[in-house]
């Protein structure tokens, strides 16, 4: 952690001050001088997996932009969901958080599919994304595309409840030496350095390091901290473009990082022995070809290699993952826009556990491949079209699985479009659930290696468009219907010599989400926008007729029934900005977290075109504040504090 602290002190030097983001090119485009025209035509590709305006997307889909991110003085990917409606993000400790999108709300949310550039970092072993070794350098990220609601038909299982998919820039764009810093008065913080060059006429290159530092946090009493934690991570990105046709890219990361959980506050990671240092590293290799077509045609085709190790409560283990896939797309006539493609994904892990539990096996390899095709069907040309597709998978752990969906738009020449859509989904169990066992004389835990794959089906229907020059709005209602959910079941002992309870995961849950989600936005005058966005939620779950209270691996107490969130970004002058986030957050049921109201303030000043200095403060209406209470085998929970934050940033 002293590596660390001395990187930001070097990274203070280098700009003169504190902290982070890399300020844009002088002609980059502001957010405040973006039209609403701009804003609903902006391109996203996660989908239909090509590149589509959000306008004509039938999703309830949400962009978050580089200057987005700038502004909110964000540095870790679960602070930036906060934007989006419908997205439900709760602090944790050892930099972790709970992440999910319509329910589902925990450490481990495993319906909610999350992609780097196409790499995904969704963890099968343990069905969830570990959001504390996920480090890629936010002035680094083009976009974030948030898609809520089932995506399995182009993205397969798991993306069942929404799919994130972050994109990073093209290298090309970060040419030149870029240096940031951040620092609080706690002893946390963050140093980011890049350097980007042109490679001949046809090829550019970056290479990067950021590492981050955070002080113990405070338990729910504020008598004790705890929780110190630090990490690291390295990469490169070539791009290179040897014809008009034809784009090349190789990106490879390597990160490391450590915690030390001292005072766990969860009683079920007392008796597995969650406490301790918590270490992790791993890196990844990914290369894209993608060619396009003078006809409009295109593909690309895609590998990674992921590699991942950690260790945490009594449980050290690694897992690899290589990961090929391709993609094609082309219009047939006048009518029929096609996308197609086929996977592979091959995983092997190995999990060591301690003397109170074990995975069964402790090491373990996977496949999954399938293919995919969706057709976008104009049946009015610039007014009506429908899309209608499926994915055809096959796992080692469930078998053959089929995901269809069909979606439909009506875009009205008024400014507005209306959409629905119906699909279905499946998550498949994870190692954790299938594997875990636990003897034991009272209450013994039993692997469950025929588990079947959780089912969704959902119902949506949105609408966007303008209601004036200056203003606009997106709507989204759904429900989502869940059967074979997997939840823990209890045996009492059948005879002599049994434990006297056994606990083992089945498919007996079920649920019913329904919901609606807003976004509003709103430019006030050429210098001021206000960015609004509200959800609310009702979750109703069905354990299951032999299902122990209290044991299940998610809980509807975690999810807020509605949330409703503020942004003014005003322009003062040229060179200063101030933002203002207000959010406020419902009552939490589990484990009676209280509702709550957050504010984030960030000022910044631009004394040259290449220079950024600001102050920021989140969390500023509470000293500290509890935010979720995990169940089962999550994160020890931990407060959210009040932080004020001094950066500098410095391009050339």
């Amino acid at each position: 952690m002293r590596r660390i602290a001395a990187a930001v002190a070097v990274m203070l030097l280098g700009c003169g001050t504190a902290e982070a983001q890399t300020v844009e090119a002088p002609d980059a485009a502001e957010l405040t001088e973006l039209s609403l025209e701009d804003l609903l035509e902006a391109e996203v590709t996660s989908v239909a997996k090509r590149p589509q305006r959000v306008e004509d997307a039938a999703a309830a889909v949400f962009v978050i932009t580089q200057e987005d991110i700038r502004r909110s003085g964000a540095t870790s990917l679960p602070e930036l969901f906060r934007m989006a409606p419908g997205m439900e993000v709760a602090g944790l400790a050892s930099e972790n958080a709970a992440v999910s999108s319509r329910g589902f709300n925990g450490r481990f949310s495993n319906k909610l599919l999350v992609l780097v550039d196409g790499r995904a970092i969704y963890l099968s072993t343990l069905s969830g994304v570990l959001w504390d070794q996920q480090l890629p350098p936010v002035e680094d990220i083009q976009r974030i595309e948030i898609v809520r609601g089932p995506g399995a038909t182009l993205w397969g299982a798991n993306a069942v409840n929404g799919v994130i998919n972050i994109v990073t820039k093209h290298a090309v764009d970060t040419l030149g030496v870029a240096l940031g810093a951040r620092i609080d008065g706690e002893g946390s913080g963050r140093a980011f350095a890049q350097i980007g060059t042109r490679l001949g006429e046809t090829g550019a290159l970056r290479a990067y390091v950021v590492a981050r530092e955070t002080d113990g946090l405070a338990l729910a009493s504020g008598d004790l901290r705890y929780d110190l934690s630090s990490a690291a991570q390295a990469g490169v990105r070539l791009d290179v473009e040897p014809s008009a046709a034809d784009a090349f890219t190789l990106q490879a990361e390597v990160y490391t990082g450590e915690a030390d959980i001292s005072r766990p506050v969860n009683p079920v990671a007392v008796a597995v022995g969650q406490a301790g240092i918590t270490e992790f590293s791993g890196y990844s290799v990914l290369g894209r070809w993608t060619r396009s077509q003078a006809d409009g045609s295109s593909f690309s085709l895609q590998a990674y290699w992921d590699h991942v190790e950690r260790t945490e409560g009594g449980i050290d283990g690694w897992r690899d993952q290589l990961d090929f896939d391709f993609s094609h797309q082309f219009r047939l006539g006048d009518r029929h826009h096609i996308v197609w493609g086929a996977g592979y994904r091959w995983s092997e892990d190995e999990v060591r556990t301690g003397a109170d539990f074990d995975f069964v096996p402790e090491s373990r390899s996977d496949s999954w491949y399938g293919a995919y095709v969706e057709d976008s069907i104009t049946l009015v040309p610039d007014r009506l079209r429908v899309s209608v597709g499926a994915k055809f998978e096959h796992n080692d752990y469930t078998g053959f699985e089929v995901q269809p969906s069909i979606r439909g738009i009506w875009t009205d020449p008024g400014g507005w479009a209306l959409w629905a859509a119906v699909s279905r989904a499946v998550r498949t169990p994870s190692r954790l659930e299938t594997a875990l066992a636990a003897p034991d004389p009272f209450v013994a835990i039993a692997p469950a290696p025929d588990l079947d794959a959780e089912e969704l089906l959902a119902w949506e229907i949105g609408w966007r468009g303008k209601l004036s020059d200056r203003v606009s709005l997106d709507l989204t209602a759904y429900r989502q219907d869940y059967d074979n959910l997997v939840v823990w079941s209890a045996t009492p002992a059948t005879g002599p010599g049994q434990p006297f309870l056994t606990l083992r995961y089945v498919n007996a849950g079920q649920a019913v989400t329904t919901g609606v989600e807003a976004a509003l936005d709103a430019r006030v005058t050429d210098r001021w926008t206000i960015r609004a966005a509200a959800s609310a939620t009702e979750m109703n779950v069905e354990e299951g007729g032999f299902t122990a209270p209290g044991l299940m691996p998610f809980d509807e107490g975690n999810v807020p029934r509605w949330q409703v969130s503020v942004r003014s970004l005003l322009d003062v002058t040229d060179a200063v900005d101030l933002d203002v986030w207000l959010r406020r957050t419902d009552e939490l049921e589990t484990g009676g977290v209280e509702a709550y109201t957050d504010l984030d303030v960030r000022l910044a000043w631009r004394p040259a075109p290449t220079i950024e200095l600001f102050i920021h403060g989140e969390n500023l209406l509470d000293e500290r504040r509890v935010e979720i209470i995990e169940t089962g085998l999550g994160s020890p929970s931990a407060v959210v504090e009040r932080r004020v934050w001094l950066g500098a940033a410095w391009r050339y």
